[in-house]
């Protein structure tokens, strides 16, 4: 076995278990038979880079389906990015999960709108919610799982009745949770699903 599949094998480990069982065979068959397909050393480094990327843009993409199901299919893009930067914010910062602070960080973070209606005062603030120290070089691990809140705030915002969920359904669902620092944070500033 060349080790460059040896490598790539290790890679798709990155996926769910679910994707894995499905795909993992075929994936493995279609990278051994363009390694086959790229003699030289500038068409592997060519079959490695667009591997690479393809990973960066898949690995989470299923992550996000599996653990969201049917309302992550009907995300905008925004709330789309606000899930993917609440990941982003738990790995920075070595939690062990993705609380509703996570996915109000990256809500505010995707949503312009929102943080005009906050203030830059109010911004500089919720960045204080985060916890943990921040890693010099975080580690993203696909593999942590949504709070028992987030999961509730995303469901909640996936029963809005709506075909797309926005970061709005996002920030409604966080504050039919008032007992939470997240929900606690807007309504000090005023915030009110509306912005």
């Amino acid at each position: 076995m060349h080790i460059s599949e040896r490598v790539y094998q290790f890679l798709i480990r990155a996926y769910p278990a679910q994707f894995r069982r499905e795909y993992e065979e075929p994936m493995v068959q279609h990278f051994r038979d363009q390694l086959r397909a790229a003699p030289g050393l500038l068409q592997r480094t060519q079959l490695w880079l667009r591997t690479m990327a393809d990973l960066i843009r898949t690995v989470p993409q299923s992550h996000l389906q599996e653990v969201r199901g049917r309302v992550f299919v009907r995300m905008d893009q925004q709330a789309r990015r606000s899930i993917f930067f609440a990941h982003y914010e738990a790995s920075t910062y070595s939690q062990p999960e993705i609380t509703l602070e996570h996915l109000l960080l990256a809500v505010v973070r995707s949503d312009k709108k929102l943080q005009r209606a906050m203030g830059a005062r109010a911004a500089m603030e919720l960045k204080n919610l985060r916890l943990g120290e921040a890693n010099t070089r975080p580690v993203i691990s696909p593999n942590i799982p949504l709070s028992q809140q987030c999961k509730e705030a995303i469901k909640n915002a996936g029963e809005a009745g709506v075909l797309k969920v926005s970061t709005r359904h996002l920030v409604a669902a966080i504050l039919r949770q008032p007992e939470t620092k997240a929900a606690q944070f807007l309504q000090r500033h005023n915030v009110s699903a509306e912005y």
